[in-house]
């Protein structure tokens, strides 16, 4: 129970960058009026509502997605100048992966890979989602006094660790997380 109580401090510590993560991939997708406001009849509503509601037509200008899909585009073509590896990973598409990964981390700042070492020394990369992380220790997961980590690949990690989660509620099957838990020395 210690470790879940740990988790769920992580988790809530993450919640500023998943936040803004969500504001920039809606900015970067053409959705800039998303953000939330108290009108002056004192309702929640959305930019895009209140400008609605006050006879205005919400202009958007999205100069965020062209930047975006140009420098994944040079970072493509440059992957595809390059010579193929020797060996390539088991069941991936690298080149694939690592332009994916390259534009989370032009739209949030971040990015988390997954390496599986699997038999006969193949090996798999897979890109995990920002907000599906969550690390305890120093201020960057490569902090040397980071002692938790933990990849979600279902939603059910969000529900368990909000305290949501009743005892009704399925528990987290061995593929849904991986948490790796290292005591402090």
């Amino acid at each position: 129970m210690l470790l879940l109580a740990e988790a769920h401090r992580a988790w809530e510590r993450m919640r500023p960058l998943r936040e803004k993560r969500e504001r920039n991939k809606n900015f970067t997708y053409g959705n800039q009026w998303c953000d939330m406001m108290t009108d002056e009849h004192g309702r929640r509503v959305s930019e895009w509502q209140h400008l609605r509601d006050n006879g205005k037509d919400p202009l958007t200008n999205n100069l965020i997605r062209q930047l975006v899909k140009s420098v994944v585009g040079r970072f493509r073509s440059r992957l595809a100048a390059e010579p193929a590896p020797a060996e390539p990973l088991h069941g991936n598409l690298v080149g694939e992966l690592d332009s994916r990964l390259m534009e989370e981390f032009l739209i949030s700042g971040c990015c988390f890979q997954r390496i599986d070492f699997g038999e006969e020394g193949r090996v798999a990369l897979s890109n995990v989602s920002p907000s599906q992380m969550l690390f305890r220790g120093g201020e960057t997961p490569a902090a040397a006094t980071s002692t938790l980590s933990v990849s979600c690949t279902t939603c059910r990690l969000p529900l368990l660790l909000s305290g949501s989660a009743t005892a009704a509620a399925p528990a987290p099957s061995t593929s849904a997380a991986t948490i790796r838990h290292s005591p402090t020395p």
